[in-house]
């Protein structure tokens, strides 16, 4: 029978002047992290993004991606 270890999280924080990769126990404390500058073309910016997460989680089972769009609610009354 395996042991199943705690899951782990990997969160990536993508911006205009740099990538974060962090990753978190199961109690959301953080484990490690790894910040690199953000590259300008598309390419670069996709390999940068996954050696980022594989640099600090080699061994990652699976990795689920979503994107949420940052925005500004507008403020009401004005």
């Amino acid at each position: 029978m395996r042991d199943n270890p705690a899951p782990m999280r990997i969160g990536v924080d993508l911006g205009g002047t740099k990538i974060e990769a962090q990753v978190f126990d199961a109690s959301w404390g953080r484990v490690t992290q790894r910040r690199i500058d953000t590259p300008r073309d598309y390419p670069r910016l996709v390999a940068a993004m996954a050696a980022g997460i594989l640099s600090i989680a080699p061994s990652v089972d699976a990795l689920c991606s979503g994107v949420r769009k940052a925005t500004r609610r507008p403020r009401s009354g004005t």
